[in-house]
């Protein structure tokens, strides 16, 4: 029996929300790169377009993976990989 994680569909259409998904794997290695330095560079400028609820070490991914669990956060859970 294959299993399918649950989608709420009729919640996110409630909250008006897009979902875009991104397939990283069919990307080539140049744009993956692009987006790595696009990304660490906005984080850098302290000018992200999104919120962080909190700042984990990747030595704590558990901890950061419970935060995510709860859905107790307002914003995302950013592991730092240096």
């Amino acid at each position: 029996m294959q299993r399918e994680p649950p989608f709420p569909s009729d919640k996110l259409l409630r909250l008006n929300v897009s979902v875009c998904p991104v397939f990283v794997y069919t990307m080539s290695n140049a744009a993956k790169t692009q987006a790595h330095a696009d990304i660490a560079r906005w984080i850098a400028e302290a000018r992200p377009l999104f919120a962080i609820a909190a700042r984990f070490p990747l030595s704590e991914v558990v901890a950061a993976h419970h935060m995510v669990e709860r859905g107790e956060k307002i914003g995302h859970v950013i592991l730092a990989t240096e």
